[in-house]
């Protein structure tokens, strides 16, 4: 006689597991509606942590199953849609608008979860494993650099931010397009126990009311956000145009500056465009970081619309002599040697940040300090955008 089964599934070690991801995100929602942030995304990056490494787990044990992955999506909605969702309403986030913003991120993220349900990771010789859609662990991430941001910032600024943020986020994650699936496990540790361990000491007072509130490090910070209107306005502008580019608007405007000293790229619709679509980064960071108190140049007399107008001229006038260098040398409009690659690129992304320093401080009187923030931070976020812009095709080449 067959033994019947006392409960309608065997749950093996790793099942048990995920479902620690669900103890998790709960105590994360119950110290979320308790106001005790730091502790929930601690808790959360913990949460995250199962949830990367109970896979690792299955497959190195061999206790795959589809019982297994269909767990794990269902936790995966409360780790990455209830969970965020449930933090960011508590933390401020609440206005009818942003209650709607949140409903189009939990609808896009449980349709992405149950199409990965369904398809898996996709594969290919090229790209490898990657995700269809992008995955909805990054939710997570983008609470945590926000967050960290509401530690120096006011955090009324960041709301607008974060509608904008998860708006596009929610569009992406149904997107149809491969995104990068992390492989490595070493980096994935490091990440994760650090966040968590970060959160968690500022938790107990530690990082935002001790640490970040010293003399030297506001210091630091004051000329960072001041770097950061020049940034922006860059970036916004700089994504703008790329589109641009893309689509081939305004045809009639490629007109070279010079075809024999900056080659066929640098055109007279790039003088015209750029400055005009660095208005709107211009108007957003006037917003989110004018009421900032401690920035170190004057920006009351400086209307935003100038503002944006000076960093996009500014933008595209610093990467001609980039374009004259590599004309001399004989290399093709948009193209990287592979002699010198590393050189070429770190050139490509310091060109117009160099020339939002420069602006910063012959124009705005700001200190050495400032142009040096802006010199560091574009690259970083250049390099960050041109990823994202990659990913989404707009780009041909991730350099």
């Amino acid at each position: 006689m067959i033994k019947k089964e006392r409960f309608i599934i065997r749950l093996n070690w790793v099942d048990c597991l995920t479902l620690t991801g669900l103890v998790l995100s709960s105590l994360s929602i119950g110290f979320s509606i308790s106001g005790k942030f730091s502790f929930a995304l601690s808790v959360l990056f913990l949460a995250m942590l199962v949830d990367a490494f109970d896979g690792i787990m299955a497959r190195k044990f061999g206790t795959e199953r589809n019982f297994g992955r269909y767990l794990d999506g269902f936790i995966d909605v409360y780790d990455y849609l209830a969970a965020p969702a449930v933090f960011l309403y508590c933390w401020g986030f609440n206005s009818w608008y942003y209650v709607a913003v949140l409903m189009v991120f939990m609808i896009s993220g449980v349709v992405r979860l149950s199409v990965f349900n369904e398809t898996g990771n996709i594969e290919d010789e090229e790209a490898g494993l990657s995700y269809l859609g992008m995955p909805v662990f990054w939710s997570v991430l983008f609470l945590g650099f926000l967050y960290s941001f509401s530690w120096l910032i006011n955090k009324a600024f960041l709301m607008p931010v974060i509608a904008v943020i998860f708006a596009v986020y929610a569009f992406l994650m149904v997107y149809n397009r491969r995104f990068h699936k992390f492989k490595s496990w070493k980096v994935m540790l490091a990440v994760l126990l650090s966040f968590a361990l970060l959160f968690c000491l500022d938790g107990f007072g530690i990082i935002n009311r001790g640490f970040l509130q010293q003399a030297s490090v506001l210091s630091v910070y004051d000329h960072a956000v001041t770097a950061m209107l020049v940034v922006i306005s860059a970036a916004v502008g700089g994504v703008l145009h790329m589109i641009a580019v893309k689509k081939d608007w305004l045809p009639f405007l490629k007109i070279p500056v010079s075809r024999w000293l900056f080659g066929e790229n640098k055109t007279i619709r790039g003088f015209i465009l750029m400055p005009l679509f660095s208005l709107p980064g211009a108007y957003l960071a006037y917003q989110l970081l004018g009421g900032y108190g401690r920035l170190t140049i004057s920006i009351s007399e400086t209307p935003w619309f100038v503002f944006g107008l000076l960093v996009g001229f500014v933008y595209v006038l610093f990467e001609l002599p980039n374009s004259f260098v590599k004309r001399r040398m004989g290399i093709a409009p948009g193209d990287t040697p592979n002699k010198g690659r590393f050189l070429m690129m770190m050139v490509d992304n310091f060109d117009s940040s160099i020339g939002g320093g420069v602006l910063l401080y012959g124009c705005f009187n700001a200190p050495v300090q400032t142009a040096l923030a802006v010199v560091v931070l574009g690259p970083l976020v250049a390099v960050a955008i041109k990823r994202f812009l990659y990913l989404l095709k707009l780009k041909k080449k991730y350099s």
